[in-house]
Parts: C-alpha cells; structure tokens; sequence
C-alpha cells in the first residue's frame, strides 16, 4: 500500500535526486529536434524516421490541423491568459465547440476538455471522489505512471494489483475493502507497451458484489463489447 505520506517521500527524495543529477542529465541531451515531428523528422541536422513521442494520432503537423490552428491563432491569439473557472472568462468558442462535438461523437450528456492525459486523471480522480465518496484505490500495477502518479490526491488507500490478473483485484478488494464501501479500480485501457487490453469484463464480474466506481477509455470498453452505463469514466488512451 501507498499514501499520502509515501507519496510526499518519494517526492522528497525524488527531489534529492534531481539537485544530485541534473547537471548529468543534461550532459547525456545529445540529440536536438529541428523539424516538425511525423513519419520521419530532422534531428541534429540529420533526417531520420520517427517513431518515438507521443503524438499517436500523427495529427501534429497534419495539413488540415495547422490550418486550422494557425486560424484559431490570428482570431483568438496564443491564450485566453486566464482560466476557466468560477468567473467563466477563461472560456472561448474553441473549448465550447470542441466539448459538444466531443459529447455527440461518443453520445454523451456533456464532456470537458483537459489539455493533457496526464492531468485528465487528476481531474478524474477527484471528480470521482467528489461525486461517489470513494474508499479506497485500486489500481493494476503496470499502468502508465500518468494513472499511478495521483492516485494518492484524494487522500485515500491506495492497493496495487498484479498485472491485468481479475482473481487477483478480487483478493484484494476482499482484503482490504470493507462491507458497503466503494472502490476504485484504475488501469490503462490499453497497455502502451504492449498494446494489451485490461480485461475489464473480468473485472466487472469479480467486483459485480461491490459498488464500484471505474475508469475506462471509450476504446476500450468498444473492444470489449461494454456499454456506457456500466463503465461511465472516458479518460485518455
């Protein structure tokens, strides 16, 4: 198990680390970017193929979208410079635009964009918690680090289990969950390294006892034949 108080120490000493190697790290930053990401790009005046990043759509230098930005920017400008909260000045026809046509494409009440899959989770995690209470964490041990990093920000238990293995997650929600309360089981909907699928019909059978609160990419629960009412969370994929 890890909490809040792991979680600050591992910060602390990951802090440690950072005044200790920086200077070594950016002594190993050999190679320099000099093109537009894609299929191939120029990388320390070299032209090579590209297959790292993460721009999985292979959307960011596609024609249609540089136009389309280099549109928003001349009307709207680099930023907002301000956020979208209580005061609502932050918002722009962009983001109203993109959540509804988000919300009809995947037949949805409503959606909200979120710049980063990163900070998707953060923002799903406590909305989640807010919303249904949650008891405790559960979550597959070899997810993306962009799901494990803050598990630990709604302040509750948080228990790993083995690698997309469902008897597993129900050994340990019998351990350490008790009666009527709710959990939360976290995983990647696809495993990046692998392209494996979490088993999230086996998951939902062994925590069928249990009101249990999870999230899952629309992707996957396609591929997995499972409807929206059952696994209501999109995050990134």
């Amino acid at each position: 198990m890890f909490n809040r108080r792991t979680f600050m120490g591992g910060m602390a000493a990951g802090l440690v680390g950072i005044k200790w190697g920086l200077r070594g790290f950016f002594d190993q930053v050999r190679y320099v970017m000099q093109g537009a990401p894609g299929a191939e790009t120029i990388i320390n005046g070299k032209r090579y193929l590209y297959f790292g990043g993460t721009g999985y759509y292979g959307l960011i230098n596609n024609p249609v979208m540089r136009k389309a930005a280099d549109e928003a920017l001349e009307k709207y400008g680099m930023h907002s410079s301000t956020s979208r909260g209580a005061t609502g000045y932050g918002n722009t026809p962009l983001y109203a635009d993109v959540e509804k046509k988000t919300a009809e494409y995947y037949g949805v009440e409503d959606s909200f964009y979120i710049p980063s899959g990163y900070l998707a989770n953060v923002a799903g995690y406590q909305a989640l918690d807010s919303v249904y209470k949650i008891d405790a964490v559960f979550v597959d041990e070899d997810s993306h680090y962009s799901v494990i990093d803050f598990t630990p920000v709604i302040g509750k238990p948080v228990y790993t289990f083995a690698h997309r293995d469902p008897e597993d997650l129900k050994k340990k929600l019998q351990q350490h969950l008790k009666p009527g309360q709710k959990p939360l089981v976290a995983s990647d909907g696809v495993f990046p390294m692998f392209a494996a699928l979490a088993p999230l019909p086996a998951y939902l059978e062994v925590t069928e006892p249990t009101e249990v609160i999870s999230g899952w990419t629309t992707p996957t629960r396609w591929a997995c034949s499972v409807p929206m009412a059952v696994a209501p969370w999109i995050t990134s994929e």
